[in-house]
């Protein structure tokens, strides 16, 4: 930061409730005459909403992930439990054409 630039980073904090936030909190460096920082600017931007949102968005996906595998799992069960009752049937039908 001493050249200028600005970070950028997240902080979490408790607020007067003690419930934790999380804001967006980039800083500047303001430089004086000299080049030399005398202060810094910033601005928090509370974005706890959007922190949740994505950790039950990401909840959800992992959700449905198991869902899909455990749906493919069955899928495949059922498949293969199908397919003894056909053989069973293409068998006799061997059977009676060959009678």
């Amino acid at each position: 930061m001493r050249d200028g630039t600005t970070w950028n980073g997240y902080v979490s904090l408790r607020d007067s409730r003690s419930a934790e936030r999380t804001a967006n909190v980039p800083l500047s460096p303001h430089l004086n005459d000299d080049s030399e920082i005398d202060t810094y600017v910033f601005l928090g931007l509370d974005i706890t909403s959007r922190v949740a949102a994505r950790r039950a968005l990401e909840v959800s996906i992992e959700e449905h992930k198991k869902s899909n595998q455990e749906l493919q799992m069955f899928a495949h069960i059922v498949s293969h439990d199908l397919q003894e009752p056909m053989r069973m049937v293409s068998s006799f039908m061997t059977l009676l054409e060959r009678r």
